[in-house]
């Protein structure tokens, strides 16, 4: 999509996907895309005329959201987080995985931590600073029985949670094992 095309967006080019793409992040000449039940799949952007389908990791699962760090892609998959190396884009390949206790539907990353939004609770804490082995260590309750996500800057991670109303929940990640809500914020519905 062209975004500064004198008369608004105009889409430029299009891909095809398996599924249906909930989350995409461009890294490079490369755009990474969460496909639901298509897995994971890597485009060729260089040319955002004429985007390519080079690489896809099959998921076991429904991949809902991801986040690109270098050549690690971390995959929200169903109940788990998987970390992908994604070094060779035509043949990524599974390096670890860990299990979430609900559906996991977002991931940021913030040093040796991913912060996963899950579906029906809250987010969760996984240790990856050994990428062989994540470990999940807790989850936060945001009261939520849908979807959250989750963006992690300057230490503060920021859980959007869509129930009946919309709410915008502020951690300081002083303790990255033990987030400490500073705010919480009813959205209006439009």
């Amino acid at each position: 999509i062209h975004l500064n095309a004198p008369n608004g967006p105009e889409i430029v080019g299009t891909a095809s996907s398996y599924d249906k793409i909930h989350d995409i992040e461009v890294a490079g000449d490369y755009a990474y895309a969460a496909d639901s039940d298509g897995g994971m799949l890597v485009y060729n952007v260089a040319n955002p005329l004429l985007p390519a389908l080079i690489g896809r990791y099959d998921s076991p699962g429904r991949a809902l959201g991801l986040q690109v760090i270098d050549s690690l892609v971390f995959l929200c998959d169903s109940d788990s987080l998987i970390i992908i190396n994604a070094i060779d884009k035509t043949n990524p390949v599974r390096i670890s995985a860990t299990k979430i206790p609900f559906e996991t539907f977002d991931v940021d990353i913030w040093g040796d931590y991913a912060y996963v939004g899950m579906y029906g609770l809250g987010f969760a804490v996984v240790d990856i600073s050994d990428i062989m082995n994540p470990t999940y260590k807790q989850s936060r309750d945001v009261s939520s029985y849908y979807y959250v996500d989750v963006v992690v800057r300057d230490g503060l991670l920021f859980a959007s949670v869509t129930t009946s109303y919309d709410y915008l929940y502020v951690y300081d990640l002083a303790d990255p094992l033990s987030p400490i809500q500073l705010s919480v914020t009813r959205i209006p519905n439009s």
